[in-house]
């Protein structure tokens, strides 16, 4: 089947939707794509009104057919920058592998996301009821059948109970229910430095249970310093209990510090009464092991608080990223993280 040269999509599937076929008039067709132009705000441009002009008035028929030409191309130009799924004109020859995500009806272009692509993030948004939900399972299940991944993992964050049913049908998949879990949040990954964990954890608890950043700070330094002077030595690590007690018997001199001290010991609290159960605990879960024995899961959180479900979100993502950053895991096998329904992890400042 011939390409359109201009703008490398099938004559059935576009060319001819936007051009003059050759036994129709050409006043009719520039008659009929006054709606396409002015739907593209083309009929703004001094230079479009006077071909159109030219092309609807003008006696000649090849003079009307160059202009019509001519507005196809502009037509072309402004859907490329309107239509997100247009490809390049030049790229018809850059066809690549990768997954099938659906086929753009007006334009009859399939469009992929190709393996080069999956280095970077993918964001689907949509109304509800839209299919975002159902677009997420079908790239899953793609990414789990296909042997050239090498591999490649991916962990889910469930917060409707949308994504459980996976570890039923997905060979290597597994659902952990993280309020029956046991994980100590305050142990980190293997190589990472002490007080650069405690640092990363500060950080996340103060996004999800909005502390400032004066607090934050507080949090980390006394974080450290329990851990120095009464957890290295025995080679242990202290729990978010650990930490609740410890601020109750800090006696602080200012009053800035004592305010500090009353907000940090409040959002731990409210952490700990949250999931008592999987947060007293010295080590716990080794979700280490997952990225080891490369494991796809589905981490079942819609029975936890948003705020404490955001909070495991994100220091389970920093247990990735300080592991890898830390051991030089220069090679390594890829995870795709999805993140249903948690936009507001992703604001500025939050994750880079």
């Amino acid at each position: 089947m011939e390409k359109d040269p201009i703008m490398g999509r099938n004559n059935e599937s576009y060319h001819n939707r936007y051009t003059p076929a050759g036994s129709q008039d050409v006043t009719r067709w520039l008659h009929n794509q006054s709606y396409m132009i002015r739907s593209l705000g083309l009929d703004r441009d001094e230079h479009i009104k006077d071909m159109l002009w030219v092309g609807a008035f003008a006696d000649d028929a090849e003079i009307r057919a160059s202009v019509a030409e001519a507005l196809h191309m502009e037509i072309a130009e402004a859907l490329i920058e309107l239509d997100c799924f247009a490809p390049h004109p030049t790229a018809e020859k850059l066809i690549v592998p990768g997954i099938a995500l659906g086929r753009h009806i007006p334009t009859g272009y399939t469009f992929h996301w190709g393996y080069a692509e999956q280095r970077y993030s993918i964001l689907v948004l949509g109304s509800p009821g839209q299919g975002k939900t159902t677009l997420v399972c079908w790239i899953i299940e793609k990414l789990s059948q296909d042997p050239t991944r090498h591999r490649a993992s991916f962990w889910i964050w469930d917060l409707r109970f949308d994504y459980v049913g996976l570890a039923q049908i997905l060979p290597n998949t597994k659902a952990i229910w993280m309020s029956q879990a046991k994980w100590n949040v305050l142990k980190p990954p293997s190589g990472v430095p002490p007080k650069t964990w405690f640092a990363a954890f500060a950080g996340k608890l103060a996004d999800s249970l909005v502390l400032m950043v004066a607090g934050r700070e507080f949090l980390s330094r006394h974080l450290t310093q329990l851990y120095v002077e009464e957890f290295q030595k025995a080679e242990r690590w202290p729990t978010v209990f650990d930490l609740i007690l410890y601020f109750e018997d800090l006696t602080c001199q200012s009053l800035d510090e004592r305010g500090y001290k009353a907000r940090v010991t409040e959002k731990l609290r409210v952490l700990h009464a949250a999931c008592p159960e999987m947060l007293d605990c010295e080590s716990g879960y080794d979700f280490e092991a997952l990225l080891e024995r490369r494991c796809n899961v589905v981490f079942v959180m819609a029975d936890l608080d948003k705020n404490i479900g955001d909070l495991l979100t994100t220091v389970m993502m920093d247990t990735v990223y300080y592991r890898r950053m830390f051991n030089d895991e220069k090679v390594h096998h890829p995870i795709f993280f999805v993140l249903d329904e948690q936009r507001h992890l992703l604001r500025e400042r939050r994750w880079d």
